[in-house]
């Protein structure tokens, strides 16, 4: 059918076969008014014989052999497809780079509608070998392959990667009527939806989206949460597009891949946070500080009923003193030191810190993932303290 441009009112189709004179009269016939000469009597300038892009001729395409085929029974739900097919056609797999004129462009040019109709019944993109022909290869994506991109064009990579979430061909009349009042709420057709037990989510050709729920009611998604959906979308459709055409085999070689990157990358965490561990400053040494049997210089009046001085405010600072003082004058008593360390770390060693409370040592280790708690049994000659607190001592074993 010709469609003709016409200035003011918009566009509009014609039979099969009628003239350009004709549709000229009988739109002058139509607009003309009494007052005023027809806007279309300088026809050169008013009426243009409108040239459908491609996709528009594929979508126009699809509309009539739907109907014309019985495929589809009534005249609107046929156009409606073709007019989404219309509307996302520059963005699928195949079709966008058909209106650059590739296979698939003279293809439709041909006109296997037939074969178009049925695609735009669900299965886009499809359109033999050369649709397949571009799905092949098809690039991994991550996170920065999204950096700079605007909306629509983070729409467009959001429909290749799911063409099979294009807003079009629902049966699901739950879905029909959240997109109805997702159409009411916001005036716009949507090229995507993602439905889910509790939402449909819609997505429009600039970006913008929003969703509605199982009660009909609209949500707007703000500008930064529907890029990151998008984001999502996209790694994850392109993500399965790639396994598509993965053999299990391959899938697997991936798998194992990833598997090792990501141990890789936890190893070196590791070494970073052990490096970080062993930089903390220095414990004291035997070598200029008393040792556990004897800390007096230290602590002046421990033994002595001012031990009550050197209390920190924790409700385990007398179970610090009894240890302290029981090891006053015995230099092989048995005493245990613990330490909280990352989980990479097995042993206590000479010239760590250490205290002999393990409630301290689990306060410590407070906010860090992943770390333990170490014990040893060592004697009260092998730990030395510089007074600075009575939980805390440095590893300094005699024998060594």
């Amino acid at each position: 059918m010709p469609i003709v441009d016409i200035k003011g009112v918009g566009k509009a189709q014609f039979p099969d076969g009628m003239s350009v004179d004709n549709i000229r009269s009988f739109l002058q016939k139509k607009y003309a008014t009494s007052n005023q000469s027809s806007l279309l009597q300088a026809a050169p300038q008013t009426i243009e014989a409108y040239e459908p892009t491609l996709t528009e001729r594929l979508g126009q395409g699809v509309s009539d052999t739907l109907y014309d085929t019985g495929i589809i029974s009534d005249r609107y739900g046929a156009q409606r497809i073709g007019e989404n097919i219309s509307a996302i056609g520059e963005m699928l797999p195949g079709i966008g780079d058909a209106a650059a004129g590739d296979e698939f462009g003279r293809a439709a040019a041909e006109g296997n509608l037939s074969g178009m109709a049925m695609a735009g019944l669900g299965v886009i993109p499809v359109a033999g070998d050369a649709v397949k022909g571009a799905i092949k290869g098809i690039k991994k994506l991550d996170n920065t392959a999204f950096f700079d991109m605007s909306n629509k064009d983070l729409a467009v990579q959001t429909v290749k990667e799911n063409t099979e979430n294009i807003a079009f061909n629902i049966d699901d009349p739950e879905i029909l009527e959240r997109m109805s009042a997702y159409e009411s709420a916001t005036g716009k057709k949507p090229i995507l939806q993602f439905t889910n037990r509790f939402k449909t989510t819609f997505v429009n050709a600039d970006g913008t989206a929003g969703s509605v729920n199982r009660k009909g009611e609209y949500t707007e998604i703000f500008e930064q949460d529907a890029q990151q959906f998008m984001r999502n979308k996209a790694l994850t459709g392109n993500k399965k597009r790639i396994e598509a055409q993965q053999t299990p085999e391959q899938i697997e070689a991936e798998k194992v891949d990833y598997k090792r990157r990501r141990d890789e990358e936890r190893a070196q965490y590791r070494a970073e946070q052990d490096e970080s561990y062993k930089m903390q400053h220095t414990a004291p040494m035997r070598d200029g500080n008393p040792s556990g049997n004897d800390v007096n210089d230290s602590f002046p009046g421990i033994y002595s009923g001012h031990a009550s001085d050197y209390s920190t405010g924790v409700d385990y600072d007398q179970k610090a003193i009894n240890i302290i003082q029981g090891m006053k004058g015995k230099p092989e008593r048995p005493v245990t030191i613990y330490r909280s360390v990352p989980k990479s770390v097995k042993s206590i060693n000479s010239s760590d810190w250490v205290t002999t409370t393990r409630e301290y040592a689990k306060q410590h280790m407070e906010g860090e993932k992943g770390w333990h708690i170490l014990s040893k049994k060592v004697k009260a000659k092998d730990i030395a303290t510089d007074g600075n607190s009575i939980h805390e001592f440095g590893y300094d074993p005699v024998e060594k």
